[in-house]
């Protein structure tokens, strides 16, 4: 089991959750009174999944687009094999791997499909974009390295 290890910096509001296989993770705008709360529960891993790991923008320092790819693959439903996947292929629901990203809201895996030549205006099955999902999901870097690349804001979508 890989148990991670926190470092909090109060002035920036990163929280760096580090595994012992090296992975490290940036969880941006996390308040002092919730790493305070972490600091004093009674295990930290527990309430960090709970309250952390799925409520804030972080960025994965750990990946390359392939390491990324095959994450993805091995973890998100409908998407083709590793050797099929591509930065821009689909799942059933047309999902490409920077919606999933954007829903994730892992700022460095938005940032790596985007220099890799990722779509950044392709709408799924339901007519989301990526920059949908990071809206409707409040990651604001996500949202601000969208619209640097060129995405078109929600309202001008057709």
């Amino acid at each position: 089991m890989i148990k991670p290890s926190f470092l909090y910096d109060r002035d920036t509001k990163i929280l760096t959750a580090t595994h012992d296989d090296g992975a490290a993770f940036d969880f941006f705008d996390v308040p002092p009174a919730l790493y305070n709360e972490m600091i004093r529960a009674p295990s930290q891993v527990d309430f960090f999944n709970k309250r952390v790991w799925n409520s804030f923008e972080y960025s994965n320092r750990h990946h390359t687009v392939g390491t990324l790819l095959s994450y993805i693959s091995d973890n998100i439903v409908g998407f083709p094999d590793d050797e099929m996947l591509n930065i821009n292929s689909q799942t059933y629901e047309n999902d490409t791997p920077l919606h999933i990203a954007c829903i994730w809201g892992d700022l460095h895996a938005v940032e790596l499909l985007i220099e890799a030549g990722s779509q950044v205006d392709v709408k799924n099955d339901m007519g989301y974009t990526p920059l949908h999902f990071a809206e409707t999901y409040g990651h604001r870097r996500c949202v601000h390295r969208l619209l640097a690349a060129g995405a078109k804001p929600i309202e001008t979508l057709p």
